[in-house]
């Protein structure tokens, strides 16, 4: 049953959002607008997070923009004082951003999987660390992470893009139990393929079903409601994966070299 949508611009709560102008990001600032959160907005996309920030302005939601790169520790901490001095404690910080880019077993080159490293894993670990002492000195907060089904599992030409998922949801799950004692939820979610700038530029050979980035973010949402620990979904692209986690070896290795010829056009595996 899909959770009805409440304006509510009197509610006091401030979200961040990173990656706030992507595919799943600037649909899960909508959503978050929608249900009377205050904004802030992190991107280094600046045209589009200011314009998305006025469109949110005009409706009521107050929104502030940030642009720092997430690579950079620093920049991170900075832009999170900024935000704690101008808006006010942090109740919920939504890591979005992310990267990605073929990784060919043959000839990995270091660069683009550094690069995923440090968006899709170290981002979010600066991010926390920026609102994290807050949320535990007033003993409530909520942290969340949008990981992958590609974390579960080595997959063909992603090598480094897993690698960066499954930190990613390992730091959290390390993080979560010891967390939840003090207050602070922590909630990892794990999409697979949603439509966005990202994904149409995978070279795919054959067609991919995909969620839309309005309804991966509206599940999000409802789990983020629900203060739930973990999501998969698509419920089949989800099942298949999780059942891959149980062959062994030899299976696994067998199948994926066959299908990871035939996977991108123009690529080798």
């Amino acid at each position: 049953m899909r959770e009805p949508v409440v304006h509510n611009n009197t509610d006091d709560r401030l979200a961040v959002v990173t990656g706030a102008s992507g595919g799943i990001g600037q649909w899960l600032c909508r959503g978050l607008a929608d249900r009377g959160f205050r904004l802030a907005l992190f991107d280094l996309a600046s045209g589009p997070l200011e314009a998305m920030a006025e469109e949110f302005r005009r409706k009521g939601t107050t929104t502030t923009c940030h642009t720092p790169d997430i690579r950079i520790r620093s920049a991170v901490h900075d832009a999170f004082a900024a935000v704690e001095r101008d808006s006010g404690p942090v109740d919920l910080l939504i890591h979005s951003a992310g990267v990605f880019d073929i990784t060919r077993a043959h000839a990995p080159a270091p660069k683009p999987v550094e690069d995923m490293l440090e968006v899709n894993y170290l981002g979010a670990v600066y991010a926390i660390e920026g609102v994290l002492p807050s949320m535990l000195k007033r003993g409530s907060g909520h942290l969340v992470a949008i990981s992958s089904l590609a974390a579960l599992r080595g997959l063909p030409f992603m090598a480094g893009y897993c690698a960066s998922k499954a930190a990613l949801s390992t730091f959290m799950e390390s993080l979560r139990p010891s967390l939840r004692k003090r207050g602070v939820a922590v909630t990892t979610c794990h999409p697979g393929l949603v439509l966005s700038r990202m994904v149409t530029r995978i070279p795919f050979r054959y067609a991919v079903m995909a969620l839309s980035s309005p309804s991966a973010a509206e599940i999000i949402l409802r789990a983020v409601a629900r203060r739930r620990k973990e999501i998969f979904f698509p419920w089949f692209s989800a099942w298949h994966i999780r059942s891959m986690r149980q062959w062994p070896h030899w299976l696994y290795d067998l199948v994926m070299g066959k299908l990871g010829c035939s996977t991108l056009i123009g690529e080798e595996y």
